[in-house]
């Protein structure tokens, strides 16, 4: 087994000549990982399936272009504020803020400029057992209506044992929300093998959290016992989807509480496929995990030609509009904090 390694690759210019950088990640035991610089952004993760055949497992654009002209997210770091804010606004100390309103009346992923589409600062690291691209950023006071100057770190690493670390960093000099996570988009059979609903996923999370028609939640957790959101025991994830397709989220757009303590590493998902016998463990720090099944997509352009449930997102973050629910774990960072998150992805095979 060798080593684990990172490379850099030139990826094109941004139409203000900014350079765009690419980066590719070898754990030296069969995951070979690719990151960018543009929206530190997750491009690709390849590892082989029981036959020993290698496929890309989450969904890419073919050009730099083709990425810029993307509006789902794919593998983005996203933030200043992952999930959505009710009506683009919150308080702090008594001080209101507005942001932009880019999902019908509520705010979305960072708002319509936020750090998806941002070029990060990159700087490799490489030791004799992990590799990886720490991306940095700088986000003024103000931006996209946001409080604070607020610096970040999003490192991707990689290491022997084909395990993957996202983890985050933030420091803020006025009090400020921050809500970051990797939204990457899966399928354990290959990126472009059709509908994951056969895929059998187990989440270690005994509550949801219920939203209204907006997908806001209402402060309410409700145990996924005997729901189409149950997934305690290893189930297909198409079983309780054909259940939601009437509802508002049109399938699964559901963030989970995941059990244990919030801010320690812990179990949050599994994922097996059966006609490739890939799996994928996740553990995470952060106090939720968003399931999401690619309702939105239709084969078109603005979604990589993929079709409706081509794929899943497992989107580790804290809790959507936290700012406006005081029950929820806080999402305030103050001067003099540090924000830290990580989640950790593990690919293996097992037999059918």
């Amino acid at each position: 087994m060798s080593q684990p390694t990172v490379a850099r690759q030139a990826y094109g210019e941004l139409p203000n000549r900014d350079p765009v950088a690419k980066f590719v990640l070898d754990s030296g035991d069969g995951l070979l990982v690719e990151v960018m610089s543009y929206g530190a952004t997750l491009m690709a993760v390849k590892t082989s399936d029981r036959a020993g055949n290698m496929a890309n497992l989450v969904t890419t654009c073919p050009t730099l272009e083709d990425w810029l002209g993307c509006g789902s997210f794919f593998g983005s770091t996203v933030g200043r504020f992952a999930n959505r804010i009710a009506k683009g606004t919150f308080s702090i100390d008594g001080q209101a803020y507005r942001l932009a309103t880019n999902n019908g009346p509520n705010h979305l992923h960072g708002g319509t400029q936020g750090f998806d589409k941002k070029n990060w600062s990159a700087e490799t690291f490489q030791t004799a057992s992990h590799a990886g691209v720490h991306f940095s950023l700088t986000s003024p006071d103000g931006d996209e209506g946001y409080p604070g100057t607020v610096t970040i770190k999003a490192t991707y690493q990689i290491s022997p044992g084909k395990r993957l670390t996202t983890s985050y960093e933030a420091r803020t000099d006025k009090p400020t929300v921050i809500n970051l996570t990797n939204h990457a988009y899966w399928n354990l059979a290959g990126h472009d093998s059709g509908s994951i609903e056969s895929q059998e996923l187990r989440l270690f999370a005994q509550q949801f959290l219920a939203v209204d028609d907006g997908l806001i939640p209402t402060g309410e957790l409700v145990d996924v016992a005997d729901t189409p959101l149950d997934f305690l025991r290893p189930t297909p994830i198409g079983k309780g989807l054909t259940k939601l397709l009437d509802t508002p989220a049109r399938g699964f757009d559901h963030c989970f509480a995941v059990d244990g303590l919030v801010g320690q590493l812990r179990d949050c998902a599994q994922v097996f496929d059966p006609k490739s016998g890939r799996t994928l463990q996740v553990q995470t720090t952060q106090p939720g995990v968003q399931l999401y099944t690619a309702n939105h997509f239709d084969g078109g352009g603005n979604c990589g030609a993929y079709p409706r449930f081509g794929a899943f997102c497992l989107e580790t973050q804290g809790f959507p509009d936290a700012p406006n629910q005081a029950d929820f774990p806080s999402c305030l960072l103050e001067p003099g904090q540090v924000y830290r998150q990580e989640t950790v992805w593990q690919f293996g095979i097992r037999g059918s």
